[in-house]
């Protein structure tokens, strides 16, 4: 959604599953491939944040693992 206000951006995001899970934030925390996932940083609130491919894949396996 274009605005005027620079510092803020408009996304669409849509549902697309459950996970049997859920993923703590300690967890996220814990895992080396998630280092520089932009919602970690210390100042950040749990929010919308853009993700890499990677970061995402590695998200769903975390909350698709049964054991």
């Amino acid at each position: 959604f274009p605005s005027h206000d620079t510092r803020r951006i408009g996304v669409t995001v849509r549902y697309a599953r459950t996970f049997p899970r859920c993923v703590t934030l300690p967890e996220l925390r814990a895992e080396k491939a998630l280092r520089g996932l932009r919602i970690l940083e210390k100042g950040n609130r749990l929010s919308v944040v853009p993700v890499t491919e990677k970061e995402y894949a590695c998200i769903v396996r975390m909350g698709t693992k049964t054991s």
